[in-house]
């Protein structure tokens, strides 16, 4: 036996405030993807590789530039997605997807390699 549910009644201010409630939840995937493991990881071993101020320097000039890239592509993204449209969104994100993919396989199959040398010759 199976009853009916009941229906929610709200007003439309409650809507809204339930609205504004589920979408406060943001879940930062630019950081990791800019900041992730292996630029982080890569800073370290720079860093403590070459000691000198001018490496040092140059390591801060570097990550000051890519910053302000990052800034510059931030500012025009409202004007690259009208530019684009939701058409041309989605075919880089297919595109991007597909380069990731192959990017994966080339690192499985290079993974493969090293543990099986005489597999893929």
């Amino acid at each position: 036996i199976s009853g009916k549910l009941g229906e929610d009644k709200q007003n439309k201010q409650e809507k809204s405030e339930t609205a504004v409630r589920e979408s406060i939840g943001v879940v930062p995937l630019a950081l990791p993807l800019m900041a992730g493991p292996g630029a982080i990881s890569s800073t370290i071993v720079w860093g403590t590789r070459y000691h000198s101020i001018a490496h040092l320097l140059g390591f801060s000039v570097a990550i000051a530039l890519f910053a302000l890239c990052c800034w510059g592509v931030f500012r025009m993204a409202p004007w690259l997605v009208r530019l684009l449209g939701q058409t041309g969104i989605n075919v880089i994100t297919r595109i991007m997807g597909l380069l990731l993919m192959a990017l994966g396989i080339e690192f499985i199959v290079t993974g493969i390699k090293g543990i099986f040398p005489g597999l893929l010759n």
